[in-house]
C-alpha cells in the first residue's frame, strides 16, 4: 500500500512538472513570435523611410518637377496623386503585388512648392510613414 502512494505522489508531482515546462513553452513561442514580427515592423519601417528620403532628395535636386520624379520611379498619375511601387530590395516595380504603396502628392503655396509623401506596407490600408518636403519655384526666387 505504501509503494502506490508514493508512485501517485511522483506521477502527480511529474504531471506538474509537464505542465509548468508546456506553460513555459508557450510564453518563450509568444516572445519570441512578438519579437519576430516587431522586427519585420522595423524593418519595414526602415525601408520606407529610406525610399522617403530619396523621393525628397530628389524633388529638391529637380527643383520641385514632379514630372522626373514620376518617370524616375514609374509614377502613376491619378487626380494630381502619384502612386509608386517597390519592394523590399528597395527597387521601384511596375505592380502592387506584395509592394510598398509610394503617394506623393503636390501642394502649391504662395511660391513654395510641398511635396506629401506616404507610404503603405504591402497588402495593408495603415500609413508607416509620413513626411513633407518643400522647395521654392524659381517664379518666387525672380520676384527677390
Amino acid at each position: 500500500m505504501r509503494a502506490t502512494s508514493k508512485s501517485n505522489l511522483f506521477l502527480i508531482e511529474l504531471i506538474v512538472a509537464i505542465l509548468f515546462f508546456s506553460l513555459s513553452s508557450v510564453v518563450c513561442v509568444r516572445l519570441f513570435t512578438v519579437a519576430h514580427l516587431k522586427s519585420q515592423e522595423s524593418l519595414q519601417r526602415n525601408l520606407a523611410v529610406l525610399q522617403s528620403q530619396n523621393i525628397a532628395e530628389l524633388y529638391r535636386n529637380e527643383k520641385g518637377d514632379i514630372g522626373q520624379i514620376a518617370t524616375m520611379t514609374n509614377a502613376k498619375n491619378e487626380n494630381e496623386e502619384y502612386t509608386c511601387y517597390f519592394n523590399m530590395a528597395g527597387d521601384f516595380v511596375q505592380t502592387s503585388d506584395e509592394n510598398f504603396i509610394m503617394t506623393f502628392t503636390l501642394d502649391e503655396v504662395e511660391g513654395i512648392n510641398k511635396l506629401g509623401i506616404t507610404v503603405n506596407p504591402p497588402n495593408r490600408d495603415t500609413v508607416i510613414f509620413e513626411m513633407e518636403t518643400s522647395v521654392y519655384t524659381t517664379a518666387m526666387m525672380e520676384e527677390n
